[in-house]
């Protein structure tokens, strides 16, 4: 690893950024409580849609996809958080079809 890039690691690590982090997902967990049977993975990914579909509500001032992926974040932390339903579908006799686009 090369100084160039711990450079860069500890300027994104300024306790700003870090607050600004802190505060960003307390404020989540506050709104969206379902929100913490997410993975990491998902909670991020869930941040980037609800941003992606905040700027669009912004622009366009249509809250269709903001609903929308509050919705389906909202089921896919319900299902991930229900464990009958997750043994369920982990039985090796249960034949699982994923969905496709």
């Amino acid at each position: 690893m090369g100084a160039d890039t711990l450079e860069q690691v500890a300027a994104t690590a300024r306790a700003d950024n870090l607050d600004a982090l802190m505060s960003l997902t307390a404020r989540i967990l506050d709104m969206l409580p379902w929100a913490r049977a997410l993975t990491a993975a998902e909670y991020l990914e869930m941040v980037r849609d609800i941003v992606a579909a905040g700027r669009q509500l912004e622009t366009t001032g249509d809250d269709a996809p903001l609903r929308r992926a509050l919705e389906e974040w909202e089921a896919t932390a319900w299902t991930a958080s229900d464990r009958d339903f997750q043994e369920t579908i982990s039985r090796p006799d249960r034949k699982f079809v994923p969905w496709t686009d």
